[in-house]
């Protein structure tokens, strides 16, 4: 169902994160500076405050090249392209050229708002796995009068960092060549105002199947306005640029009907088997959706085709997306059982020219006895005039494992279950499967093992969900680990945590509050971390902390925190810090926390991928299928 069984409107356009990325730890050096996990500067490091941020304005300093940012995702000329339903989108409907933005939050507390934009934001700060971007709503049209306005606080996982160019952006960092999907759904209840007049939303909103809308879209050729050199002449000339990366964007608004997850698209997962990235584990990856009623096979390409190289022009993100790698006419194939051909006389488009002008979606006709083969079989796309799967461009992965709760921030020592949908063939399993489970890490620094599960979870035939039991260590160990449901091919779901050190900063139930000991134990990391926190409040002046204490407790709060308005940004603080900063603004005397708390994220559903299962290829297709 979704965007590929429902109504479309599909967008492009040009997208900015303006991220701070000094925490994206990777060196030693860096490492012996900041303690990521507690969220303040080493205690071992003696540099001042002047020195740290001199070194992290070097340009030379690899995660460096943006300093200045804050962390804001702007669209950037994002237009509506496309729209109508499976097997019927077309580019001159009355949609076509409406902007599409994406919103800040409604002040919790005033009711004031949309302030701002969505936020880009990590809970590894040193992964790539792990970005979210959190929003305050949706909107398509003039802001005046828009043709559809949300207000909802939500946001969107990073569902599959996959390699998207043969060859990226010089002198850039390695995003350049990689792209990120990443899907976010609105209740129906949060639309404040619509067209009725305009038939697809006005359809979405009068029909009692649909739950939500849902925004589904992919980012990719991302790179910094400013090179290396040009950043370093910035710095010697006293100047302060935040330095914001530029992409491109190509996504689908569309239905969301009951049962499906807010954040982890349905369908059958389709991978790009010839490109595999070995440090991610990872396979470009789609969705797929037969559609009984429109005769059609519905399958998102954005990220399953590669382009051969980076834009020429670093800045010109907004043009027409630059075609893909043209790999000729493809044949669809039920596993072995050829179906018909993937060319622009059955999808209506170029599938490697004009594919973002459609939300990178196409709709493939299959008669029902097509359908029948496709229910039975894996999808294969292989090269036309190739019968061996061997020579597959990409092909299904059989069993999908999928979760809508793959993201957790945690305190304490709670136990904590974590639930899982299954597939086989879009379907129930057709029969039982062992699961093996592991952990690690996903970033820079090691795992911290506070992780404990079974090593192993079965699944019975024709199940459809099944959960894992996870428990804390009850030690003092914190960090990001993640828990990984592998298969013999190493391709895995992870379901990524952060554990939140508990601290008391040397402090006992009664003590008084020093400044140094506020300033060392919850706002050191984030001055010489995110200058652009400093530019509205400086946090190493204690009389602009005091004076803005009712402001920083709100910001800090739980009330804030599923908002695009919390602070900071990063979530990074942990919450033996948040307590220290409201201790500190109220009476000046610390007072031990009650009890620990366990907290959950709205955080990100990632999604498996290929499980090996050779005696099911074999069952159903050649054994060479892999």
């Amino acid at each position: 169902m979704g965007i590929l069984n429902g109504p479309r409107i599909n967008f492009w356009g040009g997208i900015q994160t303006n991220v701070c990325t000094t925490n994206n730890l990777s060196t030693e050096a860096e490492i012996k500076i900041l303690d990521v996990v507690a969220a303040q500067v080493n205690a071992a490091c003696t540099l001042t405050d002047d020195q740290i941020i001199s070194k992290f304005r070097t340009s030379d300093e690899v995660n460096n090249w943006n300093y200045y940012g804050d962390h804001l995702v702007d669209t950037v000329e994002v237009t509506v392209s496309s729209q109508g339903t499976p097997g019927n989108v077309v580019t001159n409907g009355d949609l076509a050229g409406l902007p599409v933005y994406l919103l800040g939050s409604i002040d919790p507390t005033t009711g004031q708002g949309p302030f701002f934009g969505a936020v880009m934001v990590d809970l590894d700060p040193t992964s790539a796995r792990t970005t979210q971007i959190f929003a305050g709503g949706l909107m398509i049209g003039d802001p005046k009068n828009p043709t559809l306005h949300i207000q909802h606080n939500t946001f969107a996982p990073n569902l599959n960092t996959a390699p998207r160019l043969d060859k990226g952006c010089p002198d850039s960092p390695g995003s350049s060549a990689f792209s990120g999907t990443f899907q976010m759904s609105f209740p129906k209840s949060s639309v404040v105002a619509y067209d009725t007049g305009n038939s697809l939303i006005a359809g979405m909103m009068n029909d009692a199947a649909v739950v939500g809308i849902v925004l589904h879209f992919s980012m990719f050729e991302m790179a910094p306005y400013l090179t290396t050199a040009d950043l370093g002449a910035a710095y010697a000339a006293n100047q302060n640029p935040s330095n914001p990366s530029g992409g491109h964007i190509v996504g689908t608004i569309g239905a969301q009907y009951a049962g499906e997850y807010d954040q982890c698209p349905p369908g059958r997962l389709i991978q790009n088997v010839a490109e595999y990235f070995a440090p991610f584990a990872t396979y470009p990856t789609g969705y797929a959706e037969v559609n009984a009623s429109e005769n059609c096979l519905s399958i998102d390409t954005v990220n399953l085709f590669m382009k051969s190289a980076f834009r020429s022009d670093r800045t010109a993100f907004t043009d027409p997306v630059a075609p893909n790698t043209d790999l000729g006419p493809l044949t669809l194939y039920a596993g072995s059982n050829a179906l018909t051909a993937v060319d622009a006389s059955t999808i209506g488009y170029d599938l490697y020219t004009d594919y973002y002008l459609y939300g990178g979606i196409m709709d493939i006709p299959v008669t029902s006895s097509q359908q029948t083969l496709l229910a039975q079989n894996p999808i294969v796309l292989l090269p036309q005039g190739k019968t061996s799967l061997s020579d597959a461009v990409a092909q299904e992965s059989p069993v999908r494992v999928s979760s809508n709760d793959v993201t957790v921030y945690l305190e304490g020592t709670a136990p904590r279950t974590v639930d899982f949908t299954i597939t086989y063939l879009g379907g129930p399993l057709q029969e039982a499967i062992t699961l093996p489970l592991g952990s690690g890490t996903a970033g820079a620094l090691d795992s911290p093992g506070f992780l404990g599960f079974p090593p192993s979870v079965t699944v019975a035939a024709g199940a459809s969900s099944f959960s894992v039991s996870v428990a804390q260590d009850a030690n003092d160990s914190a960090g990001f680990e993640y828990l990984g449901i592998a298969s013999a091919e190493a391709y895995q779901l992870f379901v990524y945590f952060r554990k939140y050190p508990v601290q008391n900063f040397g402090l006992t139930d009664g003590d008084p509050i020093p400044w140094m000991t506020a300033y060392n134990g919850a706002l050191r990391y984030y001055y010489v971390t995110f200058p652009a926190m400093s530019m509205r409040i400086p946090l190493n002046d204690e009389g602009s902390i005091k004076a803005m204490g009712p402001q920083i407790m709100a910001r800090l709060s739980d009330l804030y925190r599923p908002t695009t308005l919390y602070m900071p940004i990063v979530r990074s603080m942990t919450p033996s810090q948040v307590h220290l900063m409201n201790c500190f603004l109220t009476d000046g005397i610390w007072k031990a926390p009650v009890t620990l708390q366990l907290l959950t994220s709205s955080e990100p559903p990632v999604i498996n991928t290929k499980v090996a299962l050779s005696n099911i290829w074999t069952a159903q297709g050649p054994a060479n299928a892999s």
